[in-house]
């Protein structure tokens, strides 16, 4: 989603690039059921093209500093849309759900006569998992990001 407007901001500038994500912003949130998911998911998708095409790859930073740039944006709207979307479900701590699978699933395997030495330690590794997703989330979705601009941007120049 943040190709295109990245791709748009960067033929033209950083100003005209707002109209289209703007647009897309506003139709997104006439056309959809739910507003809120608008919100979460169009708006930091038109804020990374915005970011990406008219300011990180015009200001000529090596490639590593723009991938970190869009990951930290994405990590943050990771983290922001998994806030929204977990107060609209009703699950107000995630690690108090981790605690009822564990305990749902120590019930089952003893129930099955099976043995676990240390539910403690399954409990650690499902709570790492948790925050460790998101950052991987996040530098996969700003790694794809920049090559597919890198490789609109070399179609465009051999055209």
């Amino acid at each position: 989603m943040p190709v295109p407007v990245a791709l748009y901001a960067y033929k033209y500038n950083f100003k005209i690039g707002l109209v289209p994500s703007i647009s897309t912003f506003l139709i997104s949130f006439l056309i959809s059921t739910n507003p809120i998911s608008s919100l979460v998911y169009i708006f930091p998708a038109m804020l990374i093209g915005i970011l990406y095409g008219g300011v990180l790859v015009k200001s000529n930073l090596r490639p590593i500093f723009n991938i970190l740039i869009v990951t930290g944006v994405c990590l943050i709207s990771e983290v922001l849309s998994s806030i929204v979307l977990s107060s609209i479900l009703g699950i107000e701590n995630v690690f108090l759900e981790i605690q009822g699978m564990i305990n749902t699933l120590s019930g089952i395997l003893s129930k099955l006569d099976i043995n676990i030495i240390n539910l403690t330690f399954m409990q650690a590794i499902l709570e790492g998992i948790v925050p460790s997703l998101l950052v991987i989330i996040s530098l996969i979705d700003a790694v794809f990001i920049y090559l597919l601009f890198m490789i609109f941007i070399l179609y465009h120049i051999i055209t």
